[in-house]
């Protein structure tokens, strides 16, 4: 008796590119907000992070989407 053998990843044979792409993208993410993590707990003083005007300001400033700066003494997070 024979069996055939069937696709798992719709016919492609580059499922080790696909697994590796999201094992990277994941660790990124948990870099990211490692990152975020460390500098609030080493910012007693939020002066530690840029000042910036608004968050059009802090998008120009190179502020990605989700991360922290603040604006005098208010920390914000960068929406748009």
């Amino acid at each position: 008796m024979s069996f055939q053998r069937l696709p798992v990843d719709g016919g492609t044979r580059d499922w080790p590119r696909k697994v590796s792409a999201a094992v990277a993208a994941v660790q990124n993410a948990v870099t990211d907000t490692q990152t975020d993590v460390t500098a609030l707990q080493t910012a007693t003083d939020y002066s530690l992070l840029a000042d910036y005007a608004d968050d059009t300001a802090a998008a120009a400033g190179g502020v990605a989407v989700g991360k922290l700066y603040r604006t005098a003494s208010a920390v914000k997070v960068r929406v748009a």
